[in-house]
Parts: structure tokens; C-alpha cells; sequence
């Protein structure tokens, strides 16, 4: 099941909220009887979703571009459709396009439509950077499967899906794959 991000944070903060008892006790962690053991919940508190959104779009937009190899070589900008990332204040936004900074090429938030408004798009509808977007997020329990594509040209474009998990109090991409190739 697909479920908006910001959904999610406040279902979860509902449900933080509501995982203690009345006497104070963690009721997810409760035991029946002398022959069980502690259940844990399992799920990432809404302050580790809120504060590394960021970070975590950082990291898979990263994974999809280790994926694209060949693609990527001698690019001159990365585009990068945040349309779809509606839980993204602007600021949140800028922070991402500051991350990738590292590959001292152009950054910018724009869509494909844009770019070819721009010029930006040439023959056989090439680019001479790459374009990176996010078309579905999803959550379950402590990990985030971000799905999307790199795309350099109509023959040369992958989809991508990217698994994070939340260990050791990060984000850490444990999967990162192609779903298609063009």
C-alpha cells in the first residue's frame, strides 16, 4: 500500500501517543505471561521520518545515480522533479539540491517539461545532464522503498527502486536496483 509520507507521520505520531497505557506503561512491550517474551515495536518514531526527510531523499536520488552508470558520465547539470515530493517544505527542498553540490555540475529543481521549455532538451530527446524523479514513496515499519527513474535520453533512461532502512540511528540504502532500462 502507497501512502503519503505526511500521512504517515501523523498516524504514527497518533500512534506513539497512544502506545502507552494508562499507568505509563509500554504496552508494546508488555508481556502476557511468564512463557512470553517482550514484543518491540518495530516501527520508526515520526521524529526520525521528520528531521531526515532530507536525508533520505538525499540518499536514494544518490543510489539512483550510482545505478545509471554510463549515464551519468560527462553530465553538465542534474535535474532533479521534486513534484511529487509534496512533504517537502521549499527550504527542505533547497537542502537537497545543496547535497548534491558534491558533483560540481548545475543542480536545479525542474521538471522534463521545463527542460525542453528551457532548450535544455536536444535531438531525440537527449539531455545533456540527467534527470532524477521520485514516483513513489512507501512506508513499512522501518524501511522506505522510494521508487523513480534517471533519465539522460529517450534510449537511455532506467527506473529505480531503492530500499532504506533505519539502523544504527541513520538512514542507510540496503537495496538499491534497476526496474526497467530503456
Amino acid at each position: 500500500m502507497k501512502i503519503n509520507l505526511a500521512l504517515v507521520v501523523i498516524v504514527m505520531t497518533l500512534l506513539t501517543a497512544c502506545a502507552k497505557n494508562v499507568d505509563g506503561e509500554d504496552t508494546a512491550s508488555r508481556t502476557g505471561n511468564d512463557n512470553t517474551t517482550n514484543v518491540e515495536m518495530a516501527v520508526v518514531s515520526d521524529a526520525a521520518l521528520q528531521t531526515n526527510m532530507v536525508e533520505f531523499y538525499g540518499l536514494a536520488l544518490d543510489a539512483f545515480i550510482s545505478l545509471g552508470d554510463g549515464l551519468t558520465d560527462k553530465m553538465k547539470f542534474i535535474a532533479i522533479d521534486m513534484s511529487n515530493l509534496k512533504d517537502l517544505s521549499e527550504e527542505d527542498k533547497d537542502q537537497v539540491l545543496r547535497h548534491f553540490s558534491k558533483y560540481d555540475v548545475n543542480v536545479m529543481d525542474i521538471t522534463l517539461e521545463q527542460l525542453e521549455k528551457e532548450g535544455r532538451v536536444k535531438d531525440a530527446r537527449s539531455l545533456e545532464g540527467i534527470l532524477l524523479r521520485v514516483e513513489n514513496s512507501e512506508i513499512l515499519e522501518n524501511k522506505i522503498i522510494i521508487e523513480g527513474s534517471l533519465f539522460k535520453s529517450a534510449k537511455g533512461a532506467i527506473g529505480t527502486s531503492v530500499i532504506l532502512e533505519y539502523l544504527d540511528d541513520k538512514w542507510q540504502v540496503t537495496k538499491a536496483s534497476d526496474t526497467w532500462v530503456s
